[in-house]
């Protein structure tokens, strides 16, 4: 918690032996305020059972947790030697995670300060299923309604149940922001591109690869606030 840069070789020096039930990878590269402010909704969860890892792309410009103003040993940073590209460090983070299920996090995004807490009830409701999506939402009054709400609607779906609803837009979800058993979104080929270039709609990808799952919960309240500006590579890019 000192601040200072850790990089793949102090990460296990720094971390401590007990597993969490929840890892959250957040990808960054030179978004510091709105980087800060991502992380401030993930600590503000009311459900503490996670570790916070943040993949830093930029080599040039080192982050710690000072300059994030975070001094917790659950949050770790890891500085990545060489820019690793959004699905080069979206997996690199989930091979490092320690916890039984993972999910990741832009660096722009929110979670309301339940998010934590309605995943960890489906998983008691529903004997622990391999994935939980909840809704996302970029109207932010929406999203600060369901901030404050507990009465969290639940779906059971097959794998195919879920991609009828995902492709008729019946449910509103982010791929990237479902939490997933870790070794189950591993054979699901965790991040992968679409096509060759760079492919800001992958989380697309990875719902409709969640299909191959036998069991989905879907939790319909907007806990996720998607922030739309003109910085966000789905805002640029055609």
């Amino acid at each position: 918690d000192s601040g200072v840069p850790i990089t793949h070789s102090t990460l296990a020096s720094v971390r401590g032996t007990t597993s969490p039930l929840f890892s959250i990878g957040v990808t960054t590269y030179d978004r510091d305020v709105l980087l800060r402010e991502t992380v401030q909704s993930i600590l503000a969860q009311t459900c503490t059972d996670f570790e916070l890892l943040i993949g830093n792309d930029n080599p040039g410009r080192l982050i710690t947790q000072d300059s994030l103003v975070v001094h917790y040993s659950r949050v770790q940073i890891v500085n990545h030697p060489k820019n690793l590209g959004e699905h080069g460090n979206m997996n690199a983070l989930l091979a490092m995670g320690r916890g039984r299920y993972f999910t990741w996090m832009a660096d722009d995004d929110l979670y309301a300060p339940t998010f934590l807490s309605a995943v960890r009830v489906a998983l008691d409701r529903f004997d622990n299923p391999p994935c939980v999506f909840t809704s996302s939402t970029r109207r932010r009054e929406l999203f600060d309604e369901w901030s404050k709400r507990t009465d969290w609607p639940m779906q059971e779906y097959t794998g195919r149940e879920f991609l009828d609803e995902y492709l008729s837009r019946t449910i509103h979800v982010i791929g990237s922001c479902g939490t997933f058993l870790v070794k189950l979104l591993k054979d699901l080929g965790g991040m992968q591109r679409l096509g060759t270039g760079f492919s800001p709609y992958s989380d697309n990808l990875l719902a409709i690869r969640s299909a191959r799952l036998s069991q989905i919960i879907h939790i319909d309240a907007p806990l996720v606030f998607y922030r739309d500006h003109e910085g966000s590579p789905s805002h640029n890019s055609a």
